[in-house]
C-alpha cells in the first residue's frame, strides 16, 4: 500500500479521487467491505455536529 501511495500521490488530485485511490483500498485491507453500505457509509448524514460526513464505518 505504501508503494502504491508514494507513486500515485503527485497524480491523485482532489476528494474522490483520493478516497478512490487511497482510502477505500486501506479500507479493504482492515477488511471492509467497502462496496457493501452496511460496513463503509459513503457521504453518511448524521444527525449531529456538521450533518455531513465523507464516510461512516459499522
Amino acid at each position: 500500500m505504501s508503494e502504491k501511495v508514494n507513486k500515485n500521490l503527485p497524480i491523485v488530485i482532489g476528494e474522490e479521487n483520493t478516497k478512490a485511490a487511497f482510502i477505500s483500498p486501506f479500507l479493504s485491507i482492515l477488511g471492509y467491505d467497502v462496496t457493501d453500505p452496511s460496513e463503509v457509509r459513503h457521504e453518511y448524514f448524521a444527525d449531529f455536529g456538521t450533518p455531513t460526513r465523507d464516510l461512516s464505518l459499522k
